[in-house]
């Protein structure tokens, strides 16, 4: 599940910050106030499937397209080093290119999807 502005339908939001009690609590029960970059527009939006609550998600936009990353080329903290070496995973974001790490697996984007934007018809 991508999120879109509901104004302009771009991808390119991230998390605005609460503003009060009851942003921080709708935050607590998976429903976020974001922001569009491309538009300024501020909207509230519920990020959380329940088929989705299984897989890792992006820190920053909450995307699902994730890769992984070399340890080599990256620093890591003292945090991320302790929390690698009880078992987590590696993740980095396609979108906005952040670089995390949790124990939640990568959710598997469709083949199919994939194979049919990539191949063409002669």
């Amino acid at each position: 599940m991508l999120v879109e502005c509901p104004r302009c339908g771009s991808s390119n939001i991230r998390r605005s910050r609460s503003a009060g009690l009851l942003t921080r609590f709708l935050g607590l029960i998976g429903i976020f106030t974001l922001r569009c970059r491309s538009c300024h527009l501020r909207f509230r939006e519920g990020i959380w499937r329940v088929l989705d609550l299984i897989y890792a998600r992006c820190p920053q936009c909450y995307g699902l397209r994730l890769e992984g990353w070399n340890r080599d080329r990256y620093y890591l903290t003292l945090r991320r080093r302790l929390l690698l070496g009880l078992g987590a995973r590696r993740h980095r974001c396609a979108a906005c290119r952040c670089n995390f790490v949790s124990f939640r697996p990568r959710k598997r984007m469709s083949q199919t999807r994939r194979h049919l934007t990539t191949t063409r018809t002669v």
